[in-house]
């Protein structure tokens, strides 16, 4: 299939629709063979930017995923997709991008879960606050699931990420503050 097929075209949302689901899978051979796919995907889609709200958030989430093999080659491939507009594409599809890293905080695989962490974390810091506003309680939602997770390096990102938030919003965090104080006096422990 190449870019100049009518074909091609007319099936790619759907093509999309199943690389995301590979880009978010459990498994990391899974999520970068997904990874090489979408790669190739976008460059052969004639309108790359309509397929943002589709994929542009696992390959997001991907470049903090502990398997370097995935997290190497998904930031070459972000860099080579959307180039110096990262903030502003994340910000074109900001509810599927909270939606996807919400349930990858839940996800089965502690790795999944830690990247997560640490996509929601750059959320706060580096994105525009009113693009993340609206966002502001599921995501602290996510990360206090998170603190309380079997697995240390989650809790460790998830008590980061939420210095973060409270940091970049104030007002938005009080109701969770007197949790939040409980969880980092005992990840102190």
């Amino acid at each position: 299939l190449c870019s100049s097929s009518d074909i091609f075209q007319g099936i790619s949302e759907e093509i999309a629709k199943q690389l995301a689901i590979g880009m978010a899978d459990n498994w990391s051979q899974v999520r970068f063979s997904a990874s090489v796919a979408t790669r190739e995907f976008m460059t052969q889609v004639r309108d790359k930017e309509s397929f943002y709200p589709i994929l542009l958030p696992q390959m997001c989430l991907n470049r903090y995923y502990v398997a370097e093999g995935v997290r190497l080659y998904s930031l070459d491939t972000w860099k080579q997709v959307v180039g110096t507009k990262g903030r502003e594409s994340v910000a074109s599809c900001m509810k599927e991008t909270v939606a996807l890293y919400c349930d990858q905080a839940k996800a089965n695989n502690h790795a999944v879960r830690e990247a997560a962490c640490h996509c929601i974390a750059e959320l706060g810091l580096r994105m525009e606050p009113d693009s993340v506003r609206p966002f502001v309680d599921d995501l602290l939602k996510a990360l206090i699931l998170c603190f309380k997770d079997a697995s240390w390096p989650v809790r460790d990102a998830a008590c980061t990420a939420c210095g973060n938030f409270i940091t970049a919003f104030p007002e938005e965090s009080k109701g969770c503050i007197n949790e939040l104080f409980s969880l980092w006096i005992a990840h102190l422990v």
